[in-house]
């Protein structure tokens, strides 16, 4: 499943993809926090991992639904560290400069 955030307005071009209950296993896109660049041959920058619950129907509020701030500097997610319950807590990453 994947989850995006275009609230980065001051970054145009770029969305932020949350991803957990992969039906694939550990495809390459799984389980992590990356930064898309909407365009033809556009870049996919991984930015974390969220360790969420491994099931295939995890824990609604353990799921990472990042969240970017305006200036793209902020990316929010929840993450239940891979006990599979209620126990989700916050995350912070700080997003390092990029064009």
């Amino acid at each position: 499943s994947i989850h995006v955030s275009g609230k980065g307005y001051n970054k145009p071009g770029w969305v932020v993809a949350s991803t957990y209950s992969c039906k694939e296993g550990e495809a390459w896109s799984c389980h992590k926090i990356m930064a898309v660049e909407l365009k033809n041959n556009g870049r996919v920058l991984n930015l974390a991992h969220t360790y969420n619950c491994r099931q295939l129907y995890g824990i609604y509020w353990s799921e990472p639904h990042a969240a970017v701030n305006r200036d793209f500097t902020r990316i929010y997610f929840n993450s239940d560290a891979g006990v599979c319950d209620e126990r989700a807590e916050v995350y912070l990453v700080d997003v390092p400069s990029f064009s």
